[in-house]
C-alpha cells in the first residue's frame, strides 16, 4: 500500500480512530468516501506543514473517481497491517479494494 515517497508519520491515536470509523461507523465511512480530508479532520488529524499541499491536506487518502472503499470486514481483517503502514509512513494510496 505504501508508495516509495516517505513522509510524516500519522499519530497512532488518529490511526486508531480512523480504522475504528472505517470498520464500525457507516456515517464516518460515507464522510470519508465523500471528503477524506474533512473526515480526517473530524477525528483529530492535523495536517503537517509541508510543501506537498496535496499530502498536507489529506488528499493522498482520498479515493480516486471510480474507486470504492474496502469493506469494513476487509479493513478489520487487515487492520494490523494497515495500522503499521499508517503509523510508519503517511503517504499511501488509500483504502481501495484490498488485494490478497
Amino acid at each position: 500500500m505504501a508508495n516509495e515517497k516517505k513522509g510524516p508519520k500519522m499519530d497512532p491515536k488518529v490511526v486508531k480512530r480512523l480504522l475504528d470509523g472505517l470498520t464500525q461507523d457507516e456515517g464516518f465511512r460515507k464522510r470519508f468516501e465523500e471528503d477524506a480530508p474533512a473526515a480526517l479532520e473530524s477525528i483529530g488529524y492535523v495536517a503537517p506543514a509541508e510543501d506537498d499541499e496535496a499530502a498536507a491536506a489529506g488528499q493522498c487518502l482520498a479515493l480516486a473517481p471510480g474507486e470504492s472503499l474496502a469493506s469494513a470486514e476487509d479493513i478489520e481483517r487487515d487492520r494490523a497491517k494497515l495500522e503499521e503502514s499508517l503509523v510508519a509512513v503517511f503517504h499511501f494510496t488509500g483504502f481501495t479494494e484490498l488485494k490478497r
